[in-house]
């Protein structure tokens, strides 16, 4: 916020053009205490305009933990307190060269994919190991859902993943799937 505010004041903003801004700026350049106020009431009235989210920190935390737990030698992502688990679920991913196809269980979290195969069952526990065969960050990937008529058959049920040291085509069981994987 601090970055915002510091191109608003060299004139370098993305929101000068906004009614909003305007009302505010003018406001604070009265250059007296009424002005202060009212710019203070304008940010008040905009910022009362947003819907709230709702974020269940704790349940998040907890799905983390849980997926984190599944993962071999993967604690280290437990480090960075702004991470979540997105999404979890058994994949197919179709080698680029061969065409064959392998399934893994992917895991998408707010700044990283990660695809794994079962490794080891958990001791006493029926739970699955998973071993890590790929980590890509998000941003640095990019994510086609649209192929050319040629490819139809595969084009309700696929996406392609685009990433610097890697590129996949995941095939989804299904088209409801897919879309709640690409969202």
């Amino acid at each position: 916020r601090q970055s915002k505010a510091k191109d608003a004041s060299t004139g370098d903003s993305r929101f000068e053009k906004e009614r909003w801004y305007k009302n505010i700026e003018r406001a604070c350049n009265r250059g007296d205490d009424m002005g202060k106020l009212h710019a203070l009431e304008c940010l008040r009235k905009m910022l009362g305009s947003f819907e709230p989210v709702a974020v269940d920190t704790v349940g998040s935390r907890e799905l983390l933990v849980s997926a984190v737990a599944r993962l071999e030698n993967a604690e280290r992502l437990l480090n960075d307190p702004g991470r979540r688990l997105i999404r979890e679920g058994a994949l197919m991913k179709r080698a680029n060269r061969s065409g064959r196809e392998t399934s893994y269980q992917f895991f998408l979290f707010s700044d990283v994919l990660i695809y794994a195969k079962p490794g080891s069952s958990s001791g006493s526990s029926s739970k699955t190991k998973y071993t890590i065969h790929e980590e890509l960050p998000l941003m640095q990937m990019k994510v086609v859902d649209w192929f050319p008529p040629s490819k139809k058959k595969e084009a309700k049920r696929a996406f392609q993943v685009y990433h610097p040291r890697k590129k996949l085509l995941v095939l989804c069981s299904s088209r409801e799937e897919r879309g709640s994987w690409v969202q």
